[in-house]
């Protein structure tokens, strides 16, 4: 997979939530083993069981959280080794101008049904 050009922008717009024990969308669970003291005795038992049992499931980074972001309902947590999150970002990039296209149109729907909005809210005033 070719590295996107944009990862950090992709990063500013959606790297909003951070996690000391997160699963990505693709199964494997990260962990950042800084702050792992502050996690509860259950779930340090989760990950030594899965690092028993999974060891490829099991990611430690030395770091105090770890990035993600929710995409359709799904974690997906940044530099993962699944990609998903450079797969992400590739398809915008290659597919702005398609992207962008969707985007007007949806703004424009926006805007219209403020606009109808707006038109009610004046006819209401008028009748009281």
């Amino acid at each position: 997979m070719t590295e996107p050009k944009f990862m950090d922008e992709f990063l500013d717009a959606f790297a909003h939530s951070g996690s000391i024990m997160i699963y990505c969308r693709c199964g494997r669970l990260h962990v950042a083993t800084n702050e792992i003291e502050y996690l509860e005795s259950e779930d340090i038992e989760e990950i030594e069981e899965l690092k028993r049992k999974s060891p490829d499931k099991v990611i430690e980074w030395d770091c105090d959280m770890i990035s993600w972001t929710t995409i359709n309902s799904e974690a997906v947590v940044f530099d993962c080794p699944c990609g998903y999150a450079d797969f992400l970002c590739n398809f915008i990039e290659g597919y702005h101008e398609e992207i962008m296209k969707v985007i007007e149109k949806i703004i424009k729907f926006d805007r219209d049904n403020v606009d109808n909005k707006e038109e009610l809210l004046r006819k209401v005033r008028e009748v009281k």
